[in-house]
């Protein structure tokens, strides 16, 4: 997740959407979270502790490229 999404992570109001996403996180589903974003907002320990993913956006996008993927979405 990029951006506004993984913005709303540390957003009190969305409180709802974070306990999504670690529940999902919590039940095997992987949930990516950008690491710059995530280090911008001195979050990164937090998010990863969570059970997501921190992984460098440009790196995600050569590995959906090379993996085929077929919609990348913002």
């Amino acid at each position: 997740m990029l951006g506004p999404a993984e913005k709303a992570l540390a957003d009190p109001g969305s409180a709802r959407f974070r306990e999504t996403l670690v529940g999902l996180a919590k039940n095997g589903v992987w949930v990516h979270v950008c690491r710059s974003i995530a280090e911008d907002l001195r979050r990164a320990e937090e998010f990863a502790q969570l059970g997501f993913t921190l992984e460098y956006a440009r790196d995600a996008f050569v590995r959906y490229a090379l993996e085929g993927a077929a919609v990348v979405s913002f």
